[in-house]
């Protein structure tokens, strides 16, 4: 995980109507993931019980063996949440993740 320091910075846009209003947003220290969760990670996890099955849509990697070392695409904020809590973690806020 990447510690990430306290400090302030401008969120959202004054141009984009579903951003405004530009605001100032002041955050404490945090930690999140240098990378994102892998197939064989998620996959775990599903095995465990602990999270459910992913979409399995064209585009999605968890039905391509091949991808077991790619990025988890194709869950819902329910299962990335789940995935979270059973790894000992959080998702990030919307302020953390801008």
């Amino acid at each position: 995980m990447v510690e990430v320091p306290a400090g302030s910075f401008l969120m959202g846009s004054d141009l984009a109507p579903d951003e405004k209003p530009r605001h100032e947003v002041t955050l404490a220290a945090f930690a999140i993931d240098r990378f994102e969760v892998t197939v064989a990670d998620y996959r775990a996890c599903v095995q465990a019980g602990r999270c459910g099955p992913p979409g399995a849509d064209a585009g999605c990697n968890w039905p391509q063996s091949a991808r077991s070392d790619h990025p988890i695409n194709c869950v819902t904020w329910q299962d990335a949440s789940s995935y979270c809590e059973a790894v000992g973690k959080r998702l990030p806020s919307e302020a953390e993740w801008e």
